[in-house]
C-alpha cells in the first residue's frame, strides 16, 4: 500500500501509493477535495512543483502538477566544450526507454583531429545501447549500425536519430541522409534495459575512452518517433520532449533538463563557451 512507516506503526501514504485516489467513488471526498484514499489516513495532496532544481520549486508540494520552470538557468547561447580525453556529462536515470521507439535530436560541433571513436552520448551496455558518434574513418556509428554516411567535422551541424522497431533513420540539418531496416534480434532492435541505467553524455559509459572533442549545444530525447514535417519544425517547436538539454545556462556543474522530467546531469571537467 506504500506506508510511510509500517514498522513504527506509521499508516500515512506515501506520496507514490498506488492507495491515493482510488478509494469508493461514492465516498465523501478527502479533506484536499480529491477522490477518497484506500486507508485509514488520507494522503493530503498539495500540488506544485516538486523539482528542487525548478526556478518555482515549491517545498511544500508533494504532488507535481507539471509546472517546473527553468527559465531562470536560460542564460544565453552556450555550449560545453569537451576536449576529447576525460570531460563528460553524467545523468543517473538514462531517459531513453527500454523498449519502443524513440528520438534523439543533437546539435555537436567535432574537432577533426584524429582518427578516433567518439560518442556524442552512449546508454546501455554491450551490443544493447543506444549511442551517436563517428568511428575511425569519421563515419557515423549509430549504436551498432554504421552508415556509410560522413560525419561533417568543423562545423555545427544539427542531427537527428530516429530510431522504430522497423527501421532507424539519420537526419543532417533537417534532410534524410542514410536509413536502414536491418534489424535483428540481438542487436539494432533494443537496448539494454536503460531506464535503468545511467547515460554518459561525451564518450562511452562502459570505459574512459571515445570521448567526445568538440562542442555540444543541444540534446533533445522523445519517446516516439518524430516524423519528416515534425523534424522540419525542430526550430519552433519542442513537441513535448522525454528530455531536454538546452546547455545555457553557461555556468555550473549542472546540466539542466528543461523538460520538467528531472533528467538533470552532472558535469565533468568541460567547460562553457559563448556564442559558437
Amino acid at each position: 500500500p506504500g506506508f510511510v512507516d509500517a514498522d513504527n506503526e506509521n499508516y500515512s501514504l506515501l506520496s507514490s501509493s498506488p492507495c491515493i485516489d482510488t478509494g469508493d467513488p461514492e465516498s465523501e471526498l478527502d479533506p484536499d477535495g480529491t477522490r477518497a484514499d484506500m486507508g485509514a489516513y488520507p494522503f493530503f495532496q498539495i500540488l506544485g512543483c516538486i523539482d528542487e532544481l525548478a526556478c518555482n520549486y515549491n517545498e511544500d508540494a508533494n504532488i507535481s502538477d507539471g509546472s517546473c520552470d527553468f527559465s531562470c538557468h536560460d542564460n544565453g547561447d552556450y555550449s560545453l566544450s569537451l576536449d576529447g580525453v576525460d570531460d563528460f556529462i553524467t545523468v543517473e536515470n538514462g531517459p531513453i526507454p527500454n523498449q519502443g521507439n524513440y528520438t534523439v535530436a543533437m546539435s555537436v560541433y567535432a574537432h577533426d583531429i584524429d582518427d578516433s571513436y567518439r560518442n556524442i552520448y552512449h546508454q546501455g551496455e554491450g551490443d544493447r545501447n543506444s549511442r551517436v558518434g563517428y568511428n575511425h574513418q569519421n563515419k557515423f556509428r549509430i549504436s551498432q549500425w554504421e552508415p556509410n554516411t560522413d560525419f561533417i567535422m568543423n562545423e555545427l551541424i544539427d542531427i537527428v536519430y530516429v530510431f522504430t522497431e522497423s527501421e532507424k533513420k539519420i537526419y543532417i540539418n533537417g534532410v534524410l541522409v542514410d536509413q536502414t531496416n536491418d534489424c535483428c534480434s540481438n542487436c539494432l532492435c533494443t537496448i539494454n534495459n536503460p531506464e535503468s541505467d545511467w547515460m554518459k553524455i561525451g564518450g562511452n559509459k562502459n570505459n574512459d575512452s571515445e570521448n567526445w572533442d568538440g562542442l555540444i549545444k543541444k540534446i533533445i530525447i522523445w519517446d516516439y518517433d518524430l516524423s519528416d514535417n515534425q523534424i522540419a519544425s525542430l526550430s519552433n517547436e519542442d513537441y513535448n520532449p522525454l528530455a531536454y538539454w538546452k546547455f545555457n545556462s553557461g555556468s555550473g556543474e549542472i546540466l539542466y533538463d528543461f523538460s520538467g522530467n528531472g533528467y538533470h546531469g552532472t558535469i565533468y571537467g568541460a567547460t562553457w563557451v559563448e556564442n559558437i
